[in-house]
């Protein structure tokens, strides 16, 4: 048996399941096989694993020894060239054969093996270079007391690339964190806010209403005078403000409207 497996995500015409099933019969004609069989993916990430897309789950579950699978390029199937790799190898064992039309080699040759388990290391020792910069960068964002993670700060906005204080949200937070002093619990405040309608900034990646744990954020951020650090390390900073007010060596800071 002969199956094909085709991926689509955006609608780009060139990469449109119609196209990519095109080119997989084209080649199937022009060497006198049968294609039995085109498994699609619609509106799936190729961050996802073959195997956990729906399509590429019954593709998996209906190869048996002797098969073949092809796709027309490499990302449309795998997320990367060690992921290719992997599940070539498992395959191979298998006794499933595994073709990409655009790459220049078969792979069911030495010399196509070779060429793909190069093109794996190199894929592999990219990812690790790209790894090394990114603990760089977030390590020097650390060390000089900005955003280092995905979370944005609460009381604060990105825009063209700076952060900028966000009056409406501390407006919101120093309200959760009277209210909570005041003795109502988290769960009664989110409710209340989500009553009155009461939303995330709409110009911040996902707005909505403001859940249990952000009105935790709220108010730990009110307390610690907005910090512009990752969310996650709001508490503590908000902990090392309350001992330094108890101690006496310094108020609780109030940021500006």
């Amino acid at each position: 048996m002969i199956y094909g497996y085709a991926r689509v995500s955006t609608d780009k015409q060139e990469l449109s399941a119609e196209a990519q099933q095109a080119d997989l019969q084209r080649w199937a004609d022009q060497r006198s096989l049968t294609l039995d069989r085109v498994y699609v993916d619609e509106d799936v990430s190729g961050s996802r694993p073959l195997r956990d897309r729906p399509a590429g789950r019954k593709l998996w579950d209906a190869v048996t020894p002797g098969d073949m699978v092809v796709v027309t390029k490499l990302d449309r199937a795998f997320r990367s060239m060690m992921d290719a790799a992997t599940t070539n190898d498992r395959w191979k064992t298998f006794g499933v054969r595994l073709a990409i039309l655009d790459m220049p080699v078969d792979l069911a040759t030495p010399a196509g093996e070779l060429f793909f388990h190069q093109l794996s290391a190199f894929a592999q020792f990219e990812r690790r270079i790209i790894g090394e910069r990114i603990r760089t960068a977030v390590a020097h964002r650390r060390r000089t007391g900005k955003p280092y993670g995905r979370l944005r700060p609460i009381g604060w906005v990105q825009k063209d690339g700076q952060f900028q204080e966000c009056h409406r949200e501390r407006v919101i937070a120093r309200r959760v964190l009277r209210e909570h002093e005041d003795g109502d619990s988290y769960f009664v405040i989110a409710c209340r806010l989500a009553r009155e309608g009461v939303k995330k900034p709409s110009y911040v990646r996902g707005s909505g209403y403001y859940g249990i744990s952000d009105c935790h954020y709220l108010a730990y951020a009110a307390r610690a005078g907005f910090p512009i650090v990752r969310q996650a390390s709001v508490p503590a900073a908000a902990r090392a403000q309350m001992h330094s007010a108890d101690s006496g060596d310094a108020a609780l800071p109030t940021a500006g409207e």
